[in-house]
């Protein structure tokens, strides 16, 4: 049985539709990430399951209990849900201990309860020794550590996250996620997580949902959203890709990929997504990994000739702009070294690049 499930839920804000009709369920200790740019929807819908904003319509079940419907508002601390926020929210005159035992206290927990819940609780997110310390003295790491183990000490089954690694540098926030990760899967938690950052939603993420304008976009893994992805949205704010539009020429080469012609007269084989891509008008998404760069013409299908203009040394590889003709440019990222103004050949693997249906690009929706 799913341990959240929202189902038909919609929020209006005066004349702003932030949640429009969202259904999904969360299974029992799977974290579910959702993602989408700034106005779509992800943080109302965690804050209505949460408690902290009432919906317009739908129903929200924790754990099988109704906790919103058109009869049933349970409020938020009866709901048994932890929450960690964006902000650490830490109590600027409390210690690193009295913040985390502050939800022990106010539940009238024995002292010695609270003691041995608490150093449970650092030991896990790796403070020990510092419960003396204020959060002025911690690091933006250390306080986010402390607004964890903080949750953590009430051992919720419900975790809630509304993008708690904002606020962290990039070095620190990919350190952390990976630590929030194994956090999340020691407490047992089934854990709904809120994020702007597709890098640490795929790294995270049981099951992600890409959300646009208060609805879903795509649901499923991090590899189904990057490798077979709804429509451009979806390709777009997963990952990096370059997008070129063509015809379908030709369908069939004993598979069922399909033969796109492009603006500088090249064709190029392609997989069409379930929802479409295999007629008329398309978009390929290209993927910067799936372009191997090469001096010499390489045997094969979906070769293209191309101008360097442009490129960006990242350390482990160096990422590459390619005009291919017809006002085209596709990224690259290779290791070996190409100067501007190269003439080079981008083979494009046909198993991994995608035709995506153009017309039906904006409007396309899907559940998986």
């Amino acid at each position: 049985m799913p341990v959240i499930e929202v189902s038909n839920l919609s929020k209006v804000f005066g004349n702003k539709r932030a949640i429009d009709n969202l259904s999904f369920s969360v299974d029992e200790g799977e974290i579910l990430v959702i993602v989408g740019s700034s106005g779509c929807g992800k943080t109302t819908t965690l804050r209505c399951i949460a408690g902290l904003d009432t919906p317009t319509t739908g129903t929200i079940k924790v754990e099988g209990r109704t906790v919103v419907s058109d009869s049933v508002f349970v409020p938020p601390e009866k709901r048994g849900i932890g929450m960690v926020f964006q902000s650490y929210a830490l109590w600027p005159h409390k210690t690193v201990f009295d913040n985390i035992a502050y939800s022990l206290v106010i539940k009238g927990t024995p002292r010695e309860e609270i003691r041995r819940a608490v150093a449970d609780a650092v030991a896990l997110v790796g403070l020990s020794g510092m419960e003396d310390r204020f959060p002025a003295t911690l690091s933006g790491g250390q306080q986010q550590r402390v607004a964890l183990a903080r949750c953590a000490v009430a051992e919720p089954r419900v975790l809630l996250l509304d993008e708690p690694l904002s606020n962290l540098d990039a070095k620190l926030r990919e350190q952390m996620r990976d630590e929030l990760k194994l956090l999340i899967k020691k407490l047992k938690s089934t854990a709904v997580h809120i994020t702007h950052d597709q890098s640490e939603a795929m790294a995270i993420a049981d099951r992600i949902i890409c959300m646009r304008d208060g609805r879903v976009e795509q649901m499923g893994s991090a590899r189904d959203l990057y490798r077979r992805p709804a429509n451009r949205f979806v390709a777009d704010f997963i990952g990096v890709a370059s997008f070129v539009d063509g015809t379908v020429s030709e369908a069939g080469d004993g598979s069922q990929r399909v033969k796109v012609r492009i603006a500088s007269g090249d064709e190029l084989w392609a997989e069409p997504t379930a929802d479409g891509g295999g007629t008329g008008e398309v978009t390929l998404c290209i993927r910067p990994e799936t372009v191997e760069l090469t001096i010499e013409r390489p045997q094969g299908a979906n070769v293209l000739s191309g101008t360097v203009t442009d490129s960006t040394f990242l350390g482990d590889h160096t990422e590459y702009r390619v005009d291919i003709g017809g006002g085209t440019i596709i990224k690259s990222r290779s290791q070996a070294d190409f100067s501007t103004g190269s003439t080079v050949y981008a083979a494009i693997d046909p198993e991994k690049l995608i035709s995506l249906p153009r017309g039906a690009v904006e409007a396309a929706r899907k559940v998986a």
